[in-house]
Order: C-alpha cells, then structure tokens, then sequence
C-alpha cells in the first residue's frame, strides 16, 4: 500500500481531523463537549466519526459515573499530532496570504 494512502485512510475526511485537533488540543473530551467544538456536525455523524476513530485505535473511549462518556487519543493517536500540525500550519500559511480558497470551475462561472 502507498504510504500516503495508509495514512489518508485514518484521517480521510474533515470531521476526523476536526475532532483528532480538538483533542489534541485539549485532552479528554465528553461528546457534548466536542459537539459544541467541532462547528456543523451532527450529534449522528459525530458519534459514527467517534466510533470509527475508536475502531481504528486512534481514539479511546471510557465510561463513568454510569452513562457519562470521555473520548481520549490512544498512543496510536498522538502519534498522528505531527500530521496534523503540518496540516494546520500549512493552512494558516496558505491563508495569512490571503489566497481565495479553490472553487468548483463550474459554481465560479467558468
């Protein structure tokens, strides 16, 4: 397998890496908590996107006080934080240069 295409299949859509910088960021989180954090997701789509980064190792999930629920990065997870830092800094460099964000040729009228 490409090496590229290996580490595109744990983080291979935005939610993912919403939630993965979130809690790098700020550690264990409640899924109310990164409800509010990650902006436009649904509580249905968080919860597949949680059980699918717990799925592949990346996320842990533990249980308290009865039904309360924190999700944590595994070992396996912070081993992704250099990935996405890389990803962010190259963001806030393509944007500090104030380049207009690509568009579909045919919304832009072309």
């Amino acid at each position: 397998m490409n090496p590229f295409l290996a580490t595109f299949s744990f983080i291979d859509n935005k939610w993912k890496i919403h939630i993965l910088g979130e809690l790098f960021t700020k550690g264990e989180r409640r899924f109310y908590e990164l409800f509010a954090a990650v902006a436009c997701i649904g509580k249905t789509m968080l919860s597949q996107e949680l059980r699918s980064l717990c799925h592949d190792g990346l996320v842990s999930r533990r249980r308290f006080d009865g039904r309360k629920v924190a999700y944590s990065l595994t070992p396996f997870g912070q081993s992704l934080k250099p990935v996405i830092e890389a990803m962010r800094a190259w963001g806030e460099e393509y944007l500090s240069n104030c380049n207009p964000l690509p568009q579909d040729d045919k919304k832009a009228g072309n």
